[in-house]
């Protein structure tokens, strides 16, 4: 073996192995570091770069097998000549030890990358790519803080989305975590960010202690953290531009004081009771119950009192105005007039807030039905803060109205992309395919929804509806019975599927009790009339509902099985009172 070696060596030497291993090292070595830097950025999991290297590695006995078979001349790639006998000893040895020094520079290279990876932690600008914000849990004696920390973190988010190269997960789906017991690693997957900001917040007395902490999500290293501990009615403000300007140099260290967005100039105020009172109508809005939503009613309006020149409390305000009307809490007469008003205060305080945009939007389309003006006031909404997944989605709603469906299911798609764990905004995405007849894969959304948090009920409400329109009203039946006693009035959904099983009597005992005058089924009422028979009944419930300007009297031009209502003529009276007639032509709505 010994006099062996000289001749593998030269020969080696001879065949610029050597030669082409060095070469293909030092092109794998940057093809890594570009992967180990880049991949993050983009959001990418961890795997990615681990398959990357993987590749590289296995490429090594590959490159030197070629290398020692092969050689490029002036006459182009041609095989090697032998100088060792391959019969010969010497030939079979330096074939196995060919292969043995390539698998062992294989393993070696690996093992030096992984173990170097694991032992010396990059700097975070290298790893930090894409953030997801957890609300900051409420750890006060009184347990009354729990919308202070819910609005610290989306201040934040709201902040973080503005910087450039960075993506931050959507506000639902970040907050989608609260409260459950979720390991780092799991929800750095579930929302594909690369790190997490979770905190904390306790109040005693006037004294409030805020922790924020940045976390790298797959092996849950601290990147950067800190207390502040303040006077609440003074010195919060000071403390959320603190945290939000350390948060900041720790994602993008590249970014001077003078770069960086700053809570204060998204905030709107000044006044620490306003900022809170708005605060606490933003939580109560996105609970979207009717104690919520009412509530929020309240706490706004203490913001815009505190604080008379308060744009974002005033969009608020016309926020919940608008909800408590689309979910039947309230008669659109008495509160969508009084969204308008504050919407234009919103407006005329901050002509670039794209949340007043936003709620304006909602104003124009979904009371005064006129669409055009309220695509308007969401495309500037979008082009003012295109990460505004509400107003994508809002704006969808639209252009499903308008029988635009392709831009609909752009706009949806979209607004997922955003907040992709939001299921209100599943939500809409199965709407829309239930509003175009694709009723298989929008059971197929809500139900995945339903599997993702079984107290989504307004999912099961929208699954119950869609499997009526699927002519399963049996299952429509059995889906509803499964909602919380006194959650949304589907006297009409029930009543029609009664009709389609033959049991009128029951149907009409059903549809005496409807509470009519802000039915959220409005529609499906009129539909279970007609199936019926009664079609004067079925036409006077949609007139009461032109008469009231209820909101869900647009989805009237999508509900497919009501032959016998898109039949008569009085039903293209309908479609030209609410606005939509010139988007839905006789023929396309009969």
């Amino acid at each position: 073996m010994n006099a062996g070696s000289p001749s593998f060596l030269e020969e080696l030497k001879r065949r610029k192995v050597v030669r082409v291993l060095s070469v293909y090292a030092a092109v794998s070595y940057a093809v890594a570091e570009v992967a180990d830097l880049v991949f993050p950025r983009l959001g990418l999991p961890d795997w990615t770069i681990t398959l990357v290297i993987a590749i590289l590695l296995v490429g090594i006995p590959i490159v030197i097998v070629l290398a020692w078979a092969f050689d490029v001349t002036e006459k182009g790639i041609v095989r090697t000549g032998r100088t060792l006998p391959t019969r010969s000893a010497a030939g079979w040895l330096s074939l196995k030890a060919i292969l043995l020094v390539a698998v062992l520079i294989a393993l070696g290279a690996g093992a030096g990358w992984f173990a170097g990876r694991g032992s010396s932690p990059e700097p975070a600008q290298d790893v930090v790519g894409s953030i997801g914000v957890l609300p900051f849990v409420d750890m006060s004696p009184a347990g009354d803080m729990e919308y202070f920390g819910d609005g610290m973190a989306e201040e934040l988010l709201n902040l973080l989305a503005k910087l450039p190269n960075i993506k931050v997960a959507g506000r639902t789906s970040s907050f989608s975590f609260k409260g459950k017991d979720t390991d780092l690693r799991s929800i750095g997957e579930a929302l594909e960010v690369v790190t997490i900001l979770e905190g904390s917040v306790r109040r005693s007395g006037n004294r409030i202690r805020i922790t924020a902490q940045l976390i790298r999500a797959n092996d849950q290293s601290h990147l950067w953290s800190d207390t502040f501990e303040r006077g609440f009615d003074e010195d919060i403000f000071d403390v959320q531009d603190e945290i939000a300007g350390a948060i900041v140099r720790a994602l993008q260290p590249e970014l001077t004081g003078a770069d960086t967005p700053s809570i204060a100039a998204q905030r709107g105020t000044q006044n620490a009771d306003a900022y809170n009172a708005h605060l606490r109508g933003r939580f109560q809005w996105y609970r979207r119950t009717r104690e919520g939503v009412l509530g929020s009613i309240e706490s706004f309006q203490q913001a815009v009192e505190l604080d008379p020149n308060y744009a974002r409390a005033y969009a608020g305000l016309s926020d919940a105005y608008a909800i408590s009307s689309n979910f039947g809490w309230r008669r659109s007469h008495d509160v969508m007039p009084l969204a308008r008003k504050a919407a234009n205060r919103a407006l005329e305080l901050d002509p670039l807030l794209a949340e007043a945009h936003t709620s304006m939007g909602a104003v124009l389309g979904w009371y005064d039905w006129d669409f055009e003006k309220s695509n308007r006031a969401y495309r500037r909404a979008i082009e003012l803060d295109p990460a505004n997944a509400l107003a994508h989605y809002w704006f969808a709603l639209n252009l499903d109205y308008t029988n635009r469906k392709s831009d609909a299911r752009a706009q949806h798609d979209i607004a997922l992309r955003l907040d992709p764990l939001a299921l209100q905004l599943r939500n809409g995405l199965a709407n829309h395919l239930q509003f175009w007849g694709e009723t298989d894969a929008a059971i197929r959304v809500y139900e995945e929804s339903l599997r993702i948090d079984p107290a989504f009920h307004n999912a099961r409400r929208w699954l119950g509806l869609t499997y009526l329109q699927a002519g399963r009203p049996e299952e429509s039946l059995a889906t509803l019975d499964d909602l919380p006693e006194g959650f949304s009035d589907d006297s009409g959904v029930r009543g029609w599927a009664y009709a389609l099983l033959g049991q009128s009597e029951k149907a009409t005992q059903v549809l005496s009790e409807a509470r009519s005058e802000t039915a959220v089924d409005l529609v499906y009422i009129a539909g279970a009339y007609a199936e019926l028979g009664l079609m004067d009944e079925a036409f006077g419930v949609l007139q009461h509902g032109i008469d009231e300007r209820m909101y869900p009297l647009l989805q009237v031009v999508f509900i497919l099985p009501s032959a016998r209502l898109r039949a008569d003529p009085r039903f293209n009276d309908v479609v030209t009172a609410i606005g939509l007639q010139e988007y839905w032509p006789r023929t396309q709505v009969q």
